[in-house]
């Protein structure tokens, strides 16, 4: 399988998985994170839509790295695993949401709490660095796609600024009700830049000669080749 191809495949991957989110998010997910709706039909469609939508940004911004990682420099490494490990994360939450906390729901009604502004704390406490590398990730990459002079380049700026977004949605929500609605809307936003990275991938890749591709110059006046 050539470059060319894997790089394509990262494009849908990002594009696709990127355009689940707000499916994820807005569309599916109950309307709040409360016990009624934990385990619920709909509340395991939502995360396993979520589940699936996070691996595949993950394996995409593979893919938008090996494109561009010559042009991004230290900056691109570091917020590419930032991202990277968020990504992670982010699919390890909604697969326990989808495939865990049903099952424990079962077992120990009413005793499952959740955050107001996410479910079930299934990895309490997070450490201090933890709780900060993941906006920190999304800051660096941008930046570092928005000076690689990627096709579509503003991509990258919309992806830094969609750390802003976030805290703004945190600042404004002042109850969980608040919380319940700020956040995934923020959410949505930043799965659908990774929509739009993933179809600046595709761009980039479809303006790249095609391997062995063999250009011919043509002299005014000259006999072309012989074959």
């Amino acid at each position: 399988m050539s470059s060319r191809t894997l790089f394509q495949i990262a494009g849908l991957s990002l594009a696709l998985g990127g355009m689940l989110g707000p499916f994820g998010h807005l569309v599916l997910h109950p309307p709040s994170h409360a016990l009624e709706y934990q385990g619920t039909s709909q509340w395991v469609v939502a995360h396993a839509v979520l589940t699936v939508s996070s691996i595949l940004i993950l394996f995409g911004l593979f893919g938008l790295y090996g494109h561009l990682h010559q042009r991004m420099g230290l900056i691109g490494l570091l917020g590419f695993a930032l991202v990277s490990v968020l990504c992670l994360h982010e699919a390890a939450a909604y697969a326990f949401d989808a495939f865990t906390l049903p099952s424990i729901q079962t077992t120990f009604p009413g005793e499952v709490a959740t955050a107001p502004n996410g479910s079930f704390k299934q990895f309490p406490n997070e450490p201090f660095p933890f709780s900060f590398s993941e906006p920190i990730g999304l800051l660096l990459f941008g930046i570092a796609i928005f000076r690689s002079r990627f096709a579509q380049r503003w991509s990258g700026i919309a992806l830094a600024a969609s750390v802003f977004l976030l805290f703004i949605g945190l600042s404004l929500g002042h109850s969980p009700l608040h919380l319940e609605r700020a956040i995934p809307i923020v959410l949505s936003i930043n799965s659908l830049v990774f929509a739009w990275i993933g179809f600046g991938l595709l761009q980039a890749v479809s303006k790249r000669p095609r391997p062995g591709a063999s250009v011919q110059t043509f002299v005014l006046g000259a006999s072309p080749p012989a074959r």
